[in-house]
């Protein structure tokens, strides 16, 4: 028996109840059958059962460790398929629909499907960043393309503002004249996760402004609420824009979440959790970093196979000499 599973016990014990044997129990067919595709974690940590241990022995308090453990079980964890699933949703649900919209077919039309496939080939498919696996999307939606380029739109942004701080006149028709040779109508804009909306808005408002002519459709597969209202006020001044998002996150995907027995006037426990292990769980990264986890960090608990959402509880993905991560995040750089 581990020193967790007597932990566990222990606690039940003291609790009067089984509710933290079940989510040990559940936590370690998860560990077996879901996690193991976590690729930051892949190869150079060790697997999700031992970086369970490692995390609750980030702290000493036995119910402070007690309170982590329960953080553990509501993760809401995405696996390969399930971003498989919001990739096909996304293309079969929204951007058809986008676009028999936009295309003013009729539903009685005898020749309907024969006009919307070529309407569809007049869609160019592209990625807010990089983190949006582009090809990913074209393989379970079996699509093919005539775009050899399948722009990362925020590294094109930076590319062209590297320098002058401006997107070069030059770069902008470079772009317009391959849409205009390409024929094509409409542009889908793909990302994996929005938090607050505040990097997304500025890059997709470029994108609105660049291509005045085509219709524009930004698909986050998820987004938070304060994201899409971000988003929305975009929206309502651009009149080549639509923002259909595959899934807005519920309140319970964050820790603000108050179970039924929790006082909705004050902080969650998970809430007063991170408010009392932040210091702990920054301790060692520099002033910048520190800050902007504790005053911009949106506390959800999203962890996605590819990585973990920089809006993610930092208690979750900070990975540290300090402070050992449950689902450590690897960020685009250490700038």
């Amino acid at each position: 028996m581990t020193n967790l599973q007597v932990a566990v016990i222990e606690w039940s014990a003291d609790e009067n109840g089984n509710d933290l044997i079940r989510q040990y129990r559940q936590l370690n067919y998860l560990a077996d059958n879901l996690y193991n595709d976590y690729e930051p974690t892949k190869y150079d940590y060790p697997e999700y059962k031992f970086r369970l241990t490692n995390w609750l022995d980030n702290i000493n308090d036995d119910e402070l460790k007690k309170k982590l453990f329960k953080l553990a079980a509501k993760v809401f964890y995405i696996n390969q398929e399930g971003i498989s699933s919001l990739n096909r949703t996304a293309y079969l649900s929204i951007i058809k629909r986008w676009i028999f919209e936009e295309s003013n077919l009729k539903c009685d039309d005898p020749n309907l499907q024969i006009k919307l496939e070529e309407h569809l080939k007049a869609v160019w498919y592209t990625s807010l960043s990089d983190s949006m696996r582009i090809n990913s999307f074209y393989k379970v939606n079996s699509l093919s393309s005539s775009h050899e380029i399948k722009a990362d739109w925020r590294s094109t942004k930076a590319m062209s503002n590297s320098n002058t701080g401006q997107t070069h006149r030059g770069d902008i028709e470079n772009w317009r004249n391959y849409v205009q040779q390409r024929k094509v109508k409409y542009i889908v804009v793909l990302e994996d996760f929005v938090g607050t909306g505040k990097q997304s808005k500025p890059i997709i408002k470029s994108i609105t402004e660049t291509f005045p002519e085509n219709r524009i459709l930004f698909v986050p597969l998820l987004i938070c609420q304060k994201g899409l209202s971000e988003l929305k006020s975009l929206e309502e001044t651009s009149l080549n824009l639509k923002i259909k998002p595959v899934i807005v996150l519920p309140s319970a995907a964050f820790i603000s979440w108050h179970e039924k027995n929790e006082d909705i006037n004050q902080p969650s426990e998970i809430e007063k959790l991170q408010t009392e292990l932040i210091d702990k769980v920054t301790e060692g990264l520099s002033e910048k970093k520190r800050n902007k986890l504790k005053k911009f960090n949106l506390g959800s608990l999203v962890v996605m196979y590819t990585n973990t959402p920089n809006n993610t509880s930092p208690l979750i993905h900070v990975n540290t000499d300090k402070w050992k991560g449950l689902f450590p995040r690897k960020n685009r750089s250490d700038i």
